[in-house]
């Protein structure tokens, strides 16, 4: 799940005030940093207290499972980097900490007209928690927005039960804009509010306590660092003796399992007589088993279990002590459905089919219930060659791994669509397929010309999502595409907003092979302009059946039917302004000098007008004439010109004129559209208005000399 502004406002920091302040340095994240971020993620997911999800982050003692792999893809499009989004991430290490103290991801608040005020989202470890981790992660936060050009920053909902955060924001600059009362319901509160904050930029530097300064780095933007440290110095040693426990006495792990045993004592920080961290490193006997690991300062288990070992009881002592009883269990070889199944891969046949080169030296399938992730692999690589065999390429109800953990799957699939020319069918229902993925779905429909059904129902797509592949498939002029599914997408409603309704729409007004749509649209207007679409193309399609089954010539082109507002005339003609314009008749010049003047067809009153101020006068029988003598030679000589037409919305449509009748007040324009599709513009309102493009004007003026004298 991309990161959606109801969670950037939220963050886990919470800070005590007598805590030790830590040193930390923050950098950008890297590859390495994804898994610890994904688990960090996954733990205070878990907590629910700042995340909407509900039931998330359980059930992993069992192994690893879909849902857990829905889970991590989810939290992945929140706090991984993703180019594609703008979205950048930040860790914090402290020297005192083994691996990630915190993390933060910085973006943009939304598209278009919103992308210059930027969005931030927190994560502290639980044991690094009440040190003043989070909020410098939000000051550093706020020097690289502005380095990035961004004039603000906002959070759209930060719990109100959430005082460390409220508190550290409100330091940096925040202010509480409103509140939204009863939106988040709390795991222990109830129905609780929800704080709008805002930063507007202004310098960053004092918002920065005393007690920090600033390390050197290659460049500065408003006295905040890349890097940026914090100095303390530590308190004397302390005279109570702390006490802690883990939240599991007893616990069974699996071997490959991630582990994150965290003590009770160090995720609690209710109390401020005792400070949230030890002073003394922690030891533990006997060792604990191969593949995991104990932090001498937090008391954090962590790793992957190599190999079994039998129920055995850890203890853990120093200035404190606590014991922890676990065993590692082997992994159960059971016999999932294929879409149940944990992706393994044979990593010997990745790399003998990544060296494949032809088709013809492809190996055997692999049994796809006994080796599911080889014969992904497989597939998709079948797909990257252009194997005039497959023509139907189906995924349905086949969990491909998340795109960040596996790039010979999803991405190598959507690279290989911009490039195969054999695959009709790509059916993908229920397949995992991301947002970052549909993106490169969507680069590759702008080339595609082959695929006719494409499938992408009850997967992980969002608006944005949706309208990047609708404005590909507008976008190319070539395409197939007969039939597009895109409903019942996961963490989203029935409906898309209002520009992927927009784009779908745009993408039907142009495109005339899809037939059958799989979209709800709410926008009255964009459904109405779908299932007229719709109904062409059906109507297209049928023509050209029976084209194909009596041989006859191409079938003429199904019109669409729009109601005439203005037109707009583009081109100069060919002959000079004389062939209609006699310079001799004083009316002639003066309609000629108003329409190279006023760029647009007077009515009668306009030139009456026109006339007055020009010293003279025209009567309604001689100016009523004129202008309709002016604008049928107009229309005749701008037939087969570009034209510019605009409906009774006020939606502008450029193509070729081909035709134009007058009956009365009755008008009828057939234009001829840039993809070969053809548009009908009818009025019963009488005249259409007529502009004229700039260049018209040199062409009236060309020995013009209107008359200052009368009729």
């Amino acid at each position: 799940m991309s990161p959606d502004s109801r969670f950037l406002g939220a963050t886990t920091a919470r800070m005590s005030k007598s805590s030790v302040r830590a040193t930390a340095t923050i950098r950008l994240a890297e590859q390495k940093d994804f898994v610890p971020i994904l688990g960090l993620a996954r733990l205070v997911a878990a907590a629910g207290d700042t995340f909407p999800w509900e039931d998330f982050g359980t059930g992993f003692d069992k192994g690893v499972s879909e849902k857990e792999e829905e889970e991590l893809a989810l939290l992945a499009e929140t706090w991984l980097p993703e180019p594609g989004q703008h979205r950048v991430a930040f860790v914090c290490e402290v020297e005192d900490c083994s691996g990630i103290a915190g993390v933060y991801v910085l973006q943009p608040n939304g598209l278009g007209r919103c992308r210059h005020v930027a969005q931030g989202a927190y994560m502290v470890t639980p044991s690094m928690r009440g040190r003043g981790i989070g909020k410098q992660l939000c000051v550093h936060s706020l020097g690289e927005a502005q380095k990035q050009q961004y004039i603000g920053m906002q959070f759209d909902m930060v719990v109100s039960t959430n005082f460390a955060a409220i508190k550290a924001f409100s330091s940096c600059g925040f202010k509480i804009m409103c509140t939204l009362p009863g939106v988040f319901r709390h795991p222990e509160e109830g129905l609780v509010g929800a704080h709008v904050m805002f930063h507007g930029f202004g310098s960053v530097e004092t918002q920065v306590t005393h007690s920090r300064r600033v390390s050197s780095a290659p460049e500065l933007r408003n006295g905040v660092s890349s890097v940026m440290q914090v100095q303390s110095s530590m308190p004397s040693a302390p005279t109570w003796q702390p006490t802690f426990e883990y939240q599991v006495g007893n616990v069974s792990l699996v071997v490959g399992d991630e582990v994150n045993l965290l003590p009770e004592s160090l995720l609690s920080t209710e109390s401020t007589s005792q400070p949230s961290g030890l002073h003394c490193p922690l030891k533990v006997e006997p060792p604990l088993p191969e593949g995991l690991s104990l932090c001498p300062i937090t008391g954090t288990i962590y790793g992957s279990p190599v190999r079994p070992c039998p129920k055995t009881t850890y203890h853990i002592t120093s200035d404190a002590n606590a014991e922890v009883t676990f065993q590692v269990r082997d992994v159960v070889r059971s016999k999932p459905r294929p879409s149940e199944a944990t992706i393994h891969i044979n990593e010997d046949f990745a790399e003998q089919l990544e060296n494949i080169l032809h088709v013809a030296d492809m190996p055997k399938e692999p049994l796809k219930t006994r080796a599911f992730g080889d014969w992904m692999i497989w597939m998709v690589h079948r797909a990257w060659l252009n194997d005039p065999s497959l023509v139907d390429f189906s995924f349905n109800s086949m969990h491909m791994p998340a795109p960040h953990l596996e790039g010979r799957i999803a991405p190598k699939l959507m690279k290989a669509m911009q490039t195969n020319s054999y695959i009709e069918v790509l059916s993908l229902s229920n397949a995992n397929v991301q947002k970052s993925t549909a993106l490169e779905l969507a680069q590759a429909l702008r080339q595609n010309c082959t695929v006719r059904t494409l499938n992408l129902e009850a997967n992980c797509l969002d608006s944005n999502s949706i309208r990047e592949i609708a404005l590909s498939i507008r976008d190319n002029s070539a395409t197939t595409l007969e039939q597009l599914r895109l409903q019942h997408q996961r963490q989203m409603g029935s409906v898309f907003g209002r520009p992927a309704e927009e784009a779908v729409g745009q993408m039907m007004q142009k495109n005339q092979t899809l037939v059958k749509l799989g979209f709800e649209c709410d926008d009255a207007h964009w459904r109405n302009a779908i299932d007229r679409a719709l109904v062409r193309n059906t109507d297209f399609s049928r023509r050209r059946q029976q084209m194909s089954t009596t041989g006859a010539g191409a079938p003429d082109i199904p019109s669409e039917d729009r109601t005439l507002g203005q037109l707009a005339f583009q081109a100069c003609p060919a002959a000079t302004a004389s062939k209609f314009f006699n310079d001799s008749d004083p009316h002639h010049a003066l309609l000629r000098a108003y329409m190279a003047q006023n760029l647009q067809l007077p009515t009668t009153t306009q030139l009456q007008h026109y006339a007055k101020s020009c010293g003279t006068s025209v009567p309604y029988t001689r100016a009523a004439p004129l202008i309709r003598q002016c604008r049928t030679w107009l229309l005749d000589t701008s037939v087969k010109s570009e034209v510019l037409v605009v409906d009774a919305f006020g939606m502008n449509t450029e193509g070729t004129l081909k035709a134009w009748q007058e009956n009365g007040e009755r008008w009828i324009v057939d234009l001829s559209i840039e993809d070969g599709g053809r548009l009908t513009f009818k009025s019963d309102r009488g005249d259409p208005s007529i502009f004229l493009s700039e260049s018209w004007s040199a062409w009236l003026s060309q020995n013009n000399h209107p008359s200052d004298g009368g009729a």
